[in-house]
């Protein structure tokens, strides 16, 4: 990013978008499912919220993430998505 571009809210957006799509790209298809497993949940909260009737979502344990699995790498795109809290908070409430 330039500095002429630099505090622009559109050219910062499409700056972290870029970013978040190369980060996408490297990432082993395995947190690929997490990421999706956690984004139809997010999606199923929010038709939930709006009277609409939820999804089927993919298990957790479908997805790679069992009780008993390590928690991500600190700064990791996983960590910073919250899919262990959002886990960890799940499981609380079952």
């Amino acid at each position: 990013m330039s500095e002429a571009t630099r505090g622009d809210p559109l050219q910062d957006a499409l700056g972290d978008k870029e970013f978040l799509r190369l980060e996408l790209r490297r990432m082993p298809i395995e947190d690929k499912l997490k990421v999706i497993a956690l984004m139809q949940r997010r999606s199923n909260a929010i038709r939930r919220a709006t009277g609409r009737p939820a999804r089927e979502e993919w298990p957790w344990e479908a997805v790679g993430l069992g009780e008993d699995d390590p928690p991500p790498e600190k700064g990791s795109l996983i960590d910073r998505l919250g899919i262990y809290d959002y886990l960890r908070a799940e499981r609380e409430r079952a």
